[in-house]
């Protein structure tokens, strides 16, 4: 998957799809959320700019919203 915010790499991080320009998955970044951390704190925590997070989610329910 390579969108402008998410891209995947098979030589880092196994693989995974990552936040681009970044070595976090996307998959921690969700598992972040899902136990109810912030865009605001994960940017804090991670040294992000927010709409890089938010970016993220676009192009994730963009690529995967039917399901």
């Amino acid at each position: 998957m390579n969108t402008p915010s998410v891209w995947t790499d098979p030589q880092r991080l196994g693989g995974k799809p990552c936040l681009r320009g970044h070595r976090i998955s996307v998959s921690q970044l969700l598992a972040e959320m899902s136990e109810g951390r912030s865009i605001k704190k994960l940017s804090e925590d991670f040294n992000l700019q927010p709409d890089l997070l938010y970016g993220m989610l676009e192009d994730l329910s963009l690529e995967f919203g039917d399901l």
